[in-house]
């Protein structure tokens, strides 16, 4: 869907390898799309909304700042 999207430039799909600490230690995590759009950069992460673990949860909220796209589950 993003190959037709308006305002959309670039995508590329598992861009980068976060890194970031957790109560549990340290922590990484693969975005699955990162675009780039005429009104700034996305990440975005997808999953099925039956899918979403808490630690799910929390690895999207801990990535969330560097993404307009938050959380997504489908």
């Amino acid at each position: 869907m993003l190959d037709f999207a308006g305002g959309v430039t670039d995508v590329l799909s598992q861009p980068l390898q976060l890194r970031f600490s957790s109560a549990d230690g340290m922590r990484e995590h693969i975005p699955d799309f990162f675009a780039d759009t005429r009104s700034g950069p996305w990440l975005i992460d997808l999953r099925p909304a039956g899918r979403i673990t808490p630690r799910d949860v929390n690895t999207f909220a801990a990535t969330s700042p560097l993404s307009r796209a938050g959380t997504t589950g489908w």
